[in-house]
């Protein structure tokens, strides 16, 4: 065996010292860090640093690890495992935790057990839910929430409905009031004029003024349901809302109505045509009454008002029904029947009439509505018929906007009867197609000589081969009334809208009392009908004015006697005593009720 020197030795040995006392100075210094007060190569944490970010995930539970060694660690509730008498933690649970439906399961703090939360209020829609009280303040109008048009939508408290919507508002005073016609401005506001026997008001401040008798009254409804403004006008005598045109373009309102003019001893009251102009803001502008002579005599004619239409231009057309030889000034030509159908056209800022034509056969001839599609006028109106010789009629005339005349068509109601010889309004809309055909709906009512009443629809087509009828319906029973048509091109339906007495063949169900209001949906192909809804109550309601909207909204006034029914969910706040004005909506492509 070979001895080293003691040399060799000593450095060997001072090598391994040293080697081996780095390797142990090495870590002890490492061990000495951790605890010094700074976060060290290699440290998480220093449980002496006076200031560390604690880490907020790093934990199930929203638990806060704690530091060991300078190295986070986490306590068992909390490390995301089930561990010895945990029920949860993290996303680790027990096989036995479940809650009711729309709840889920919250882990308690400690990790022991959990707690079922509701759903509601967590500001989404879920499963089961209609609503979530978060979403209050991004949708704002029950339109867009419920397809109810007036009120501020709440959530419930259980998200499973929204309230404070109503469909609609009742508006009168002590006396009878009635809707007559409606229409809304570009934002949403609906316009009403209608009758009523006493004054109307907005506030106790403005109690408003009754001139006797029944007066016109004009208001506006705000998109939220609220009467703005109402307007009163009228004689000493009964006057009579008509009908209600808006002009979009330029602001305006014209009211259309008649005035009752005493008559002398020899003669029966007799009645004049007006127009008021009125803004949105329910300032009246111009106030003008038309009147007229019989011929060779200067007895007052009687004047029935009709319709009113505006054209793009502004001008202003008015419908209606006259005996007169001289119209305000106006020779209207030789008279032919008891009464002829009446058009005039309206200079916008004056009122001054401009032109005028007549419709007259040997019978009374009665203007009817009017619709105006691109450059011409569409005029509708009934013929009376005479009892068991002559049908009443229908008639319908193109005419541009000078009143010159384009064409006409003379049609028999389609149940042919001649003891229908009171030819009531006429309702008319239209449209044009995209073969630049026009199609015109016209619907009506005439009454028997001894009272009842019944409705027909047709549908006219303007081609450049003239006018052609098709088709013809009627509704059979007696006891309805037709007010309005309007065209839903979103829907493709036809809607007519009146007054009936008794439930519509194959649609009954829903009848609700003496009178209803109804609205019917008509197929504009055959004009069969698709669908009625009856609104009211247990008595006598009436139904007048009809707006649609883009959305599918249908708008409609009318007036009842009595609360209406619940299913309408009406703001009751304005109810006061026999008839009052009803303005109500519903979505037009959900259930009406």
């Amino acid at each position: 065996m070979r001895i080293l020197s003691r040399e060799i030795m000593g450095i060997l040995l001072l090598f391994g010292w040293i080697s081996g006392c780095s390797l142990v100075v090495g870590f002890d210094q490492k061990s000495k860090s951790c605890g010094n007060g700074a976060i060290d190569e290699g440290e998480e944490c220093d449980p002496s640093a006076a200031i560390y970010d604690v880490p907020q995930d790093l934990c199930s539970n929203g638990a806060l690890p704690e530091c060991v060694d300078c190295k986070w660690k986490c306590p068992a509730c909390g490390n995301g495992k089930l561990d010895d008498g945990e029920m949860c933690d993290g996303d680790a649970w027990a096989a036995e935790v479940s809650c009711e439906p729309n709840t889920y399961p919250v882990c308690r703090a400690d990790c022991s057990n959990f707690d079922c939360q509701s759903l509601c209020g967590n500001g989404e829609l879920d499963a089961g839910e209609t609503c979530d009280p978060s979403m209050t303040e991004e949708n704002r109008f029950c339109r867009e929430v419920t397809g109810d048009y007036f009120g501020n939508p709440v959530c419930s408290p259980s998200c499973d409905a929204w309230t404070g919507c109503y469909a609609g508002l009742l508006y009168g005073d002590i006396t009878d009031d009635f809707a007559v016609d409606m229409v809304a401005d570009p934002e949403g506001n609906l316009y009403v004029i209608g009758t009523t026997g006493g004054y109307l008001s907005t506030s106790a401040e403005d109690p408003g003024t009754s001139y006797g008798g029944t007066d016109i009254v004009m208001m506006k409804i705000g998109a939220r349901g609220s009467v703005e403004w109402a307007r009163q006008v009228g004689s000493s005598q009964n006057d009579k809302a008509v009908a209600l045109a808006m002009d979009s373009q330029n602001g305006y309102l014209y009211a259309l109505g008649q005035v009752e003019i005493p008559g002398n001893t020899q003669s029966e009251n007799t009645h004049d045509i007006c127009i008021f102009k009125v803004t949105w803001e329910g300032e009246i502008l111009e106030l003008r009454c038309y009147d007229g002579n019989v011929a060779n005599s200067m007895n007052k004619s009687d004047d029935i008002a009709a319709d009113i239409v505006v054209d793009g231009g502004g001008y202003v057309y008015v419908s209606g029904s006259t005996n007169a030889k001289v119209f305000d000034g106006r020779d209207l030509g030789v008279r032919i029947g008891q009464m002829d159908a009446l058009l005039i056209k309206l200079n916008p800022e004056t009122l001054d009439i401009e032109r005028s034509a007549v419709h007259g056969t040997v019978r009374n001839d009665i203007g009817g509505g009017l619709v105006n599609i691109d450059e011409y006028i569409y005029w509708s109106g009934a013929i009376s018929g005479e009892l068991q010789i002559t049908s009443s009629r229908v008639f319908l005339e193109k005419r541009d906007h000078d009143l010159i005349l384009f064409g006409g068509e003379e049609v028999d109601i389609p149940f042919g009867s001649t003891r229908f010889v009171k030819p009531g309004p006429v309702a008319i809309d239209g449209q044009k197609t995209p073969e630049n055909n026009v199609e015109i709906y016209l619907a009506g009512t005439f009454d028997e000589s001894d009272g009842p009443s019944k409705s027909y629809f047709m549908k006219i087509n303007d081609t450049t081969n003239g006018f052609s009828v098709n088709p013809q319906k009627e509704w059979g029973q007696e006891g309805i009334r037709v007010r309005r048509v309007a065209l839903d091109g979103m829907a493709n339906m036809l809607w007519v809208f009146g007054t009936t007495g008794v439930g519509l063949t194959d649609f009954g169900e829903g009848k609700l009392g003496m009178d209803d209001a109804f609205l019917a949906g008509l197929m504009p192909e055959n004009l069969d009908t698709q669908e009625v809804h009856y609104f009211g109550s247990s008595l006598n309601d009436q139904g007048s004015g009809l707006v649609f909207f883009l959305d599918g909204t249908a708008c409609m006034a009318g007036s009842f006697s009595e609360y209406p029914d619940a299913s309408l969910n009406f703001d009751t706040g304005g109810r006061s005593n026999l008839f009052d004005i009803a303005v109500w909506c519903r979505p037009g492509y959900l259930p009406m009720k």
